[in-house]
């Protein structure tokens, strides 16, 4: 949503840079012998000049927020423990709706790390077609991966049942 709305202040930003700026320097709407002060060509660039800025700070905080969440993921998957957990909890997440309905769903989990140690996942952007093909509700037994080092790391492993029918 970073790099989205970063994205969207840089093209403003610019924009106005060039519009308002070329107004002010090629002096249009302003007779030819009259000269605009200074400060107006800070209140008429001024927009662009601060919206610019933000928007990179956006672009590269997002681009670098990917990148961290993406090496979470990848370390996940190759350094992480496979195990069993018991859902506690399931329910569809109102928070992004398409078409007024829920397109994600929140699955709360417990486990038991290598140590016999409980612990409780939650996530809270599971995708709600693949809760309801894997059958997932209160109860069930679903796959997951966790850091040995820090069991609060972990994911779930759900499968669509659709593309596991293809390969066999």
């Amino acid at each position: 949503m970073d790099i989205l709305v970063g994205g969207f202040f840089i093209l403003f930003g610019l924009g106005w840079l060039i519009v308002m700026g070329g107004m002010y320097i090629f002096g249009v709407n302003t007779p030819p012998d009259v000269s605009l002060p200074w400060y107006m060509l800070v209140l008429w660039i001024g927009p662009g000049v601060v919206t610019l800025p933000i928007g990179t700070f956006l672009v590269i905080f997002g681009l670098v927020r990917s990148r961290k969440k993406k090496d979470a993921v990848e370390d996940l998957v190759k350094y992480g423990v496979g195990a069993k957990a018991r859902v506690t909890f399931v329910d569809k997440n109102f928070r992004l709706l398409v078409n007024q309905a829920p397109i994600y769903s929140i699955v709360e989990f417990e486990f038991r790390d290598d140590k016999g140690n409980l612990f409780t996942g939650r996530k809270d952007n599971v995708n709600s077609e693949l809760v309801i093909r894997n059958k997932i509700e209160v109860g069930s037994e679903v796959d997951i991966k966790y850091m040995p080092g820090d069991p609060s790391i972990n994911g779930l492993l759900l499968v669509d049942p659709r593309v596991a029918a293809r390969q066999n």
